[in-house]
């Protein structure tokens, strides 16, 4: 794992990375870093104080932008990112018109949307829990989708990619077409020495 961390890290944390382990490198008896080690320094570099961080989490909520359907997946992380991170969650009835905002700018989302407008206060339909459910619906949607065109690509067997071997075992006739003359059948198999 620190082999990992220590090749995807870059800038200031890359930076603390390479002196930790240079810093183990040289310790008496010389040590590797651990790789718990370095996620304990990720979990560092990424704290903050937790009372400025009390403050701003209505306002981080607040800035949250959703841009097209393209950024719907990133939109919900970072609701739920800012959500998960606050100390106290507003109730339903502020995180509720703040999500439709947001989620009405997904044309993918049009008919929950329009279901959800055309709902009664008060019922399932039309609340907070129904639009995160409708987001995570769509979402999961797609990603089962992308899931599926990768394998069908894959089953496809599209150029480029290794071809399968053959299962059945095809018997050459002498002189058949598309053979060479003085080329042994078992070396075209494979099974054969390669030898003059």
């Amino acid at each position: 794992m620190a082999a990992a961390m220590t090749k995807l890290s870059h800038g200031e944390l890359g930076r603390l990375f390479s002196l930790a382990t240079e810093r183990e490198r040289l310790a008496d008896p010389p040590r590797m870093i651990k790789g718990r080690q370095l996620l304990w320094m990720v979990h560092d570099y990424h704290k903050f104080d937790e009372e400025i961080g009390a403050i701003m989490d209505i306002k981080d909520l607040m800035s949250i932008k959703l841009r097209g359907d393209t950024g719907l997946e990133t939109f919900m992380n970072s609701w739920d990112m800012v959500v998960a991170g606050m100390q106290e969650v507003p109730v339903e009835s502020i995180l509720e018109p703040l999500f439709l905002e947001q989620v009405r700018a997904a044309p993918a989302l049009r008919e929950e949307v329009a279901h959800y407008d055309r709902s009664r206060k008060g019922t399932a339909d039309r609340t907070y829990a129904y639009l995160l459910e409708s987001v995570r619906r769509y979402l999961e949607r797609q990603h089962l989708q992308r899931n599926r065109a990768a394998v069908a690509k894959q089953l496809g067997n599209p150029p480029g990619s290794p071809a399968f071997p053959s299962t059945t075992d095809h018997k050459r006739k002498k002189g058949g077409k598309g053979g060479k003359k003085g080329v042994s059948p078992d070396l075209l198999r494979g099974v054969a020495p390669l030898t003059e």
